[in-house]
């Protein structure tokens, strides 16, 4: 089966290379571009043999609530990130136990990646 999927990959790759805007000449390459294409294929790569079969949520809050079926009855809860408080709440609304949230509230320490200044 894996084998079947590359080959597909190999196929939609070639066909779309040349099209896509980080295929320039034979010689260069948009490297940012290039960059998220081998993101995107080692993540499928770590979907397809890592967690193909790992239930799916819709929403975060999905998430959440199935996560608090996993917790051990008295456990700490702790969030961290907690600036508007969303998370909080919703997890507030699935246990009777504190729930605590941290934030700095200073943002990133760093610059990230793009889109995501300190």
């Amino acid at each position: 089966m894996k084998a079947r999927f590359l080959d597909v990959v190999d196929r939609l790759v070639g066909r779309a290379l040349p099209k896509l805007p980080l295929y320039r000449t034979m010689d260069s390459f948009n490297v940012e571009e290039v960059a998220f294409l081998k993101a995107a294929f080692e993540s499928a790569d770590h979907y397809e043999t890592q967690i193909i079969t790992a239930p799916k949520f819709e929403t975060g809050p999905d998430l959440l609530t199935e996560g608090m079926k996993l917790t051990t009855p008295g456990g700490l809860i702790l969030g961290f990130g907690a600036a508007t408080g969303r998370t909080i709440r919703h997890l507030g609304s699935l246990s009777k136990s504190p729930i605590y949230g941290l934030d700095s509230f200073e943002g990133l320490p760093e610059a990230w990646r793009s889109g995501f200044d300190k």
